[in-house]
């Protein structure tokens, strides 16, 4: 199985975005073999993720795409539940919007992943304890209207739900990159776990 983890790149006031710094980590404490991760840090721009994701990676044939994105308002890794198609009007790192604020024309309002959240969230909670990681996780229903809720929606419309959004804290606030890095592994192996039954 073939899995593509995005990280974002730099925006506003943002010296260090904690998404890309613990999606890098991953290939590190990857050590599942039958199951390929595909790493890479994407721009915070409407055109880049409106003419590339998931579309940059086709010819790897993923079956499940993970991005990965920064919030000062997590306190928790939040797996995001659903993404929204309009009410794009905050401007990117080029100064831009989306063509009539929306992702997909004629799209639904809303999309949703087709995992199982509350049983990934719970297990990953409870991996976490066992092992003392320390990092917590919760679900969240509004990825922002942002760069971050354009992209999972863009990719759930066009991996027809194979996706997850993920947010993160800003580093160490509380969780440390090798923390996060962790984190982020866990749920993709619970994600394995979830698509393969």
């Amino acid at each position: 199985m073939v899995i593509i983890v995005t990280g974002f790149g730099l925006f506003r006031d943002y010296k260090v975005n904690a998404s890309w710094e613990a999606v890098k980590g991953l290939p590190d404490l990857w050590t599942d073999k039958d199951n390929n991760l595909i790493v890479e840090e994407i721009p915070v721009e409407y055109d880049f993720i409106q003419t590339q994701v998931p579309e940059k990676w086709e010819s790897k044939n993923p079956q499940f795409v993970v991005h990965v994105g920064v919030s000062s308002l997590a306190k928790k890794v939040t797996l995001e539940v659903q993404a929204h198609n309009d009410g794009y009007d905050k401007q990117d790192v080029q100064d831009r919007c989306p063509q009539e604020n929306c992702c997909v024309p004629c799209g639904l309002e809303v999309e949703k992943t087709c995992l199982d959240l509350d049983k990934l969230c719970n297990n990953v909670n409870s991996i976490s304890e066992q092992m003392a990681l320390g990092f917590e996780a919760c679900l969240s229903e509004d990825a922002g209207r942002y760069l971050c809720d354009f992209t999972y929606y863009k990719s759930l419309h066009k991996m027809k739900g194979k996706s997850l959004f993920i947010h993160v804290p800003p580093l160490d606030q509380p969780y440390t990159t090798l923390q996060l890095s962790q984190s982020i592994k866990i749920i993709i192996e619970n994600i394995i776990l979830q698509i393969k039954h």
